[in-house]
This record gives structure tokens, C-alpha cells and sequence, in this order.
């Protein structure tokens, strides 16, 4: 086949689009396999936050509140992290 056949020109249009293709699955993956671990980190700062300031308006040591919340918290507790696993 000569490099300006229809195939030719084909072909090389269906390998763009398959590496486009490979590359968008790519970092949709790598996103989905970082973005629970994000969260993760994201909801241990909030809830230590919250029980740093509840532990002073209550007067409880940090560590009872921050086990209060998680037990309220369901998503936020160590049974349902991702990362560190």
C-alpha cells in the first residue's frame, strides 16, 4: 500500500484515536485509583478539625470527640479508608 491510499490514511486516523483512547483510560484510572485516598485525607483532616473545636467548646479530650464523630460518621471512620491498606 502506498502512504496516500484510503487504508493507509485509514489506519493512521484509527491510531490516533486508539492512542487517544489509551490515554484517556489511563488517567481516568489513575484518577479513580487516587481520588478515594484523597477524600480519605481530606475527611480525617475535617474530623480532626471538628473534634479540636468541639473538644474546646465541650470541655472532652480531643480523642473522645474525635472517636464520637467517627462513630456518627460512618464514611469517616478506619473500616471504610482506602488508603493505608
Amino acid at each position: 500500500m502506498s502512504k496516500n491510499s484510503p487504508s493507509s490514511a485509514l489506519d493512521d486516523h484509527f491510531r490516533q484515536l486508539w492512542q487517544s483512547f489509551l490515554a484517556t483510560y489511563g488517567s481516568l484510572r489513575l484518577f479513580s485509583e487516587q481520588l478515594p485516598a484523597l477524600a480519605d485525607r481530606l475527611d480525617e483532616q475535617i474530623i480532626e478539625e471538628m473534634a479540636e473545636v468541639m473538644a474546646d467548646v465541650f470541655g472532652d479530650p480531643i480523642e473522645q470527640v474525635r472517636a464520637e464523630l467517627t462513630e456518627f460518621l460512618p464514611s469517616l471512620d478506619k473500616e471504610h479508608r482506602t488508603y493505608g491498606r
